[in-house]
């Protein structure tokens, strides 16, 4: 079994290959804020500091983070952290090569609009909209101001993420460092990393980034991380039926617990058919949610901000825009009085 530091050479061998291969194009570099991603933000400065005296470079590299704008609140922090620390190392390394692109959803497709204006239902496993609007669409865009030829995406995907991945990118052919993914050049230089790989590298003096990946170290449960497998996203993700994440984050801060019985809540006014209003198509089935429905997830931001100072929304509150579509959301519900109080406790 190859010892890590011939994996980080076999990686940046591999890189060094793709500037010999597709020279003069852009990378851009998927960065979720997670081991993965951080890790192969390591792995390209360390390939700067190998490079910096050859003429042969990428034409940019630009880390794009879609803030879905309802992380996990611990994880956003540390990932926004993490491309600002970043971006001040590169560039005392090239100025102006790397830059940081955060991608946020659509005008009126973030989460909440999408519950509350339009009505649509919690997300679950067969109707993942979440995926579509706050992720995808996103990133879609931003690709599209680029010609398909003029880039590579860099990603930290690997084999040894999951057996379902495994069978998932076998199936695609997506075994080696570089593969042609739907008409797009994809290179994933720790494809043939193990979890144990990750940790040991980014913890490692080879990693410029290692002071602010202690607070991800722990994040990830420490020294039991290699045995709580946690996975993290959204804390409203309802497409999840236990979060191990907003679980384990319980246990350190009470907030965590709270935010982790509001998704809960979520998902609840999805199933319960007093919140849905009812279409026709053969047979009745549920639809979007009713009136009372949209008052009730208005109600758990009412109380975020109330109670929590707004904990789980900083997205929402530090944006102009959302902090107003946010207020006029709560007047709408406050209109309803007397009703309030039963919205609110039930």
């Amino acid at each position: 079994m190859m010892e890590i530091q011939e994996k980080i050479n076999a990686s940046l061998a591999d890189l060094k290959h793709l500037i010999s291969l597709k020279p003069k194009r852009i990378w851009i570099v998927g960065f979720s804020g997670g081991k993965d991603s951080t890790a192969v933000l390591c792995l390209i400065y360390k390939f700067l500091e190998h490079v910096k005296d050859e003429r042969e470079l990428p034409k940019r590299i630009i880390i794009v983070y879609t803030d879905t704008l309802v992380e996990i609140p611990a994880m956003r922090e540390q990932a926004l952290n993490t491309l600002r620390t970043f971006k001040e190392i590169c560039d005392d390394i090239f100025e102006g090569l790397v830059s940081v692109r955060i991608l946020k959803p659509k005008a009126g497709e973030d989460f909440f609009s999408m519950m509350i204006e339009k009505g649509y239902p919690a997300p679950h496993y067969r109707f993942r909209w979440c995926m579509d609007r706050l992720k995808l669409k996103p990133l879609q865009r931003f690709l599209s101001t680029f010609d398909v030829n003029d880039y590579v995406i860099i990603s930290g995907i690997r084999l040894d993420e999951s057996s379902k991945r495994r069978s998932l990118m076998k199936k695609r052919q997506q075994t080696s460092f570089l593969t042609n993914y739907k008409g797009q050049l994809l290179a994933a230089p720790l494809i043939n990393w193990t979890t144990d790989d990750v940790w040991s590298f980014v913890l490692s003096k080879d990693c410029p980034l290692r002071d602010n990946l202690r607070t991800l170290f722990n994040l990830y449960g420490g020294l039991k991380l290699n045995t709580l497998n946690l996975r993290f996203g959204c804390w409203v993700c309802t497409v999840v039926r236990r979060d191990r994440a907003l679980s384990f984050l319980s246990l350190r801060d009470p907030k965590y617990k709270i935010l982790l019985r509001f998704k809960e809540e979520l998902r609840s006014i999805a199933t319960n058919p007093k919140f849905r209003e009812f279409r026709a198509e053969g047979r009745w089935k549920y639809g979007r949610l009713n009136r009372r429905g949209r008052l009730r997830v208005i109600s758990i931001l009412y109380k975020l901000l109330v109670n929590e100072c707004g904990f789980g929304l900083e997205a929402y509150t530090s944006d102009e825009v959302l902090y107003s579509k946010l207020r006029s959301w709560i007047c709408d519900l406050l209109k309803e009085s007397p009703s309030v109080p039963n919205l609110l406790y039930y």
